[in-house]
């Protein structure tokens, strides 16, 4: 049945139907059906005269276009309840049930206009109208074309170029979807399908060309030119401003391993060749820079030369005092997780919350913490009790952290804590007592708190907080957890040191050892007395990795140099000492020389296989040293693949940074496996950067090359 009518024949319909219902009807309706491809029709406005208040009939889809195929398109005519819905067609006036389909023929081209309306005792409503495009399957598909042309755009060296395409640069005949794609782009720009974006490293003009393609693959381009001047103006003199200490590490008494970047000023992007006088020879390596230093020498002068720039720069660095002041943290200051501490039920939808948040990034510096529309801010310190309703079970948590740009944020949901059975904190206990410790008047000592000492049911042992006290004079101790200095004298020894351990909590327990100081005695005569085995891992099954320390008698302050014959080469480190040996050597010979006048040495046997074999038990227990080893270095990707070892059981971070310090990526893994692999994210420009792997206890940086 075809449904489009003629105008004088619809007209005819409509009045007779209006006369028969005693309505006066006002009617538009399309001519015949039209070829849409040279004469497009659009929707017919349809009014009508209704006192009764009946809404039209609902038609679905109201507007649809279809290949002819000879398949009639069905019209679902909905609304009208109690009552009929009527349509016209060419054969005059049909009624169909609400929810009935009204079937419109396809195998004529042109456009069909589908009219109906709801009819209720006597009542007719106003009328509503569908329309079914019919297209010829023969019909080609037609291309996009250029609406409007793309402007040519300016910049300069060193800034960031951002440019969206506009949306009406385009447009296509059959109203299709288009992709949009780029050519000719400058290097390190990149194109996400409708902005340019990325940094202009040189001068010049390129021509950029667009391309939209529309579903059957047709495609037109624009084109635009880019016209990027010379970089900014150095208005500042090249200078040396200030100096990043990035760790400070105690080696002796007397002697500290420092790790340093200096701040420039009035960078040109020119080669700078950097040296501390007397100290260290110049280079063009980037920083960071380490250096072994005596206290007795607390300044050093910096110096550095950038090519092009007249004047050097000179820097006087008080680097001493720089140690003992607080090292600034390495990783970025955030909310990483919250210590739930007690859940009370207060009511059926009622709970007392008591939690306390762990932070990273901490720079000693005062910590504003708020909760959203539950806690205003506040720096006093955790833990923090909130009354809270079960139909909000996630809280907003924000701290504000003085000298820190920004704010860390951490959705905490209360509520699967409460009911995962957290159950309240408790207090931490005493796993593992100290063993009594000796140490010599004028000698270093240095003691760490094994991790062992202390258990929690809530808290890793890492995460707790020590403190120490009732140590001699000369001792201090230095967070995580190790004591260390000189002991000036015996007077009270033997001294119960007591080390307190504190959760996120605030709960507590302590433990105490004895500390023994004895003098160093100058009739005993200098020697090696034995060794102490700190660890012994299996390598293969010819090879093991040994750690120790041996043991002096006879030591009179001055510095020792030791060696393992044809294994280790002269040090003046203190020990421990670690050594890859194998299984056919079972013994190697000790040697040592302390300095004075005259030097005295001493030799010792070391069975080290044996000791191994008696010290199973400890296998495996101590910690390995952290390493990081680049798998392709130099390269020229973006990315670059790594593999840390000594990780195994401990938070990893994972951290690159570019030669001028700027923060490049950042990762996380909170339980590293023995060989933990990872693939970190280098800049798009060439040169050095530095990948920092930082664990509770360790931390190493390596430099990586981007060709």
């Amino acid at each position: 049945m075809r449904l489009y009518l003629p105008n004088q024949i619809c007209y005819i319909v409509m009045r007779c139907l209006s006369l028969l219902l005693g309505l006066t009807i006002a009617l538009q309706v399309s001519a015949a059906p039209v070829d849409v491809i040279t004469d497009p029709v659009t929707s017919p406005v349809v009014s009508a005269t209704n006192g009764c208040g009946l809404l039209p009939p609902v038609l679905t889809p109201s507007s649809q276009t279809v290949v002819n195929v000879g398949t009639p398109v069905g019209i679902t005519a909905t609304g009208c309840p109690g009552g009929i819905i009527q349509y016209f067609g060419s054969a005059g006036v049909y009624t169909v049930a609400p929810g009935g389909t009204i079937s419109v023929p396809t195998s004529t081209t042109g456009v069909m206009i589908v009219s109906a309306l709801c009819s209720f005792s006597g009542c007719t409503s106003d009328v509503a109208v569908a329309t079914v495009t019919v297209v010829p399957s023969n019909v080609p598909s037609l291309a996009p074309v250029v609406a409007n042309a793309i402007p040519n755009q300016n910049a300069s060296v060193g800034s960031t170029f951002v440019y969206q395409i506009p949306v009406n640069t385009f447009s296509d005949p059959k109203n299709d979807q288009l992709t949009l794609t780029a050519s000719g782009l400058p290097a390190n720009l990149f194109f996400n399908g409708s902005v340019i974006i990325g940094p202009l490293e040189s001068a010049g003009s390129s021509l950029i060309t667009i391309t939209a393609t529309n579903s059957k693959g047709l495609a037109t381009s624009a084109s635009f030119s880019l016209n990027v001047s010379g970089g900014p103006v150095v208005t500042e003199p090249f200078a040396i401003t200030g100096v990043t200490t990035v760790s400070c590490a105690t080696l002796t008494a007397g002697e500290r391993r420092l790790t340093f970047s200096p701040n420039y000023t009035g960078l040109t992007g020119q080669p700078v060749t950097f040296a501390v006088v007397n100290e260290f020879s110049p280079t063009t390596n980037p920083a960071p820079y380490t250096l072994n230093l005596y206290i007795d020498n607390p300044v050093v002068s910096l110096q550095a030369v950038q090519a092009g720039t007249a004047n050097p720069a000179t820097f006087t660095y008080n680097w001493l005092a720089a140690c003992n002041a607080p090292i600034p943290p390495t990783t970025p200051f955030a909310i990483t997780a919250v210590t739930t501490v007690s859940c009370t039920t207060l009511a059926a939808g009622q709970r007392q919350v008591t939690f306390s948040p762990n932070y990273s990034g901490k720079n000693g510096q005062p910590i504003s913490f708020s909760v959203f529309n539950e806690l205003s801010a506040t720096t006093a310190p955790g833990p923090y009790t909130l009354n809270l309703y079960t139909d909000n079970p996630v809280i907003n948590l924000q701290a504000v952290q003085v000298g820190t740009v920004g704010a860390a944020s951490f959705q905490y949901n209360w509520l699967a804590a409460c009911g995962g059975g957290t159950g309240p904190n408790t207090a931490p206990t005493v796993a593992t007592p100290i063993p009594s410790q000796t140490a010599t008047v004028g000698q270093y000592f240095a003691y760490t708190i094994p991790s062992a000492t202390f258990a929690d049911a809530q808290t890793a042992s890492n995460q707790l907080t020590l403190a120490v006290s009732g140590l001699p004079a000369g001792l201090t101790f230095t967070a995580p957890a190790t004591i260390s200095g000189t002991v000036s004298t015996t007077t009270g020894s033997p001294f119960t040191v007591t080390v307190k351990a504190t959760d996120p909590g605030s709960l507590s327990v302590a433990t105490t050892f004895l500390l023994t100081v004895k003098q160093a005695s100058a009739t005993v005569p200098f020697s090696i007395t034995g060794v102490t085995t700190v660890s012994c891992m299996t390598v293969t099954a010819t090879q093991r990795a040994l750690t120790y320390t041996p043991q002096y008698v006879g030591v009179n302050g001055q510095t020792i140099t030791f060696a393992a014959v044809n294994e280790s080469m002269p040090t003046t480190s203190p020990g421990p000492y670690t050594l890859n040996l194998y299984t056919d050597n079972p013994t190697i010979t000790l040697q040592a020389i302390q300095a004075g006048s005259p030097p005295t040495s001493s030799s010792f046997q070391y069975n080290w296989l044996a000791a191994c074999g008696l010290n199973s038990a400890r296998v495996g227990v101590a910690e390995k040293e952290l390493s990081i080893s680049i798998l392709g270095n130099p390269t020229s990707s973006e990315t670059v693949d790594v593999e840390i070892r000594g990780a195994a059981g401990q938070t990893l971070q994972l951290r690159t940074i570019d030669s001028k310090g700027q923060n490049i990526s950042e990762s996380s893994i909170q339980q590293a496996g023995g060989v933990e692999r990872a693939t970190v994210r280098l800049g798009r420009t060439t040169g050095f950067y530095f990948l920092q792997a930082t664990t509770p206890t360790q931390r190493q940086v390596v430099k990586i090359l981007k060709q």
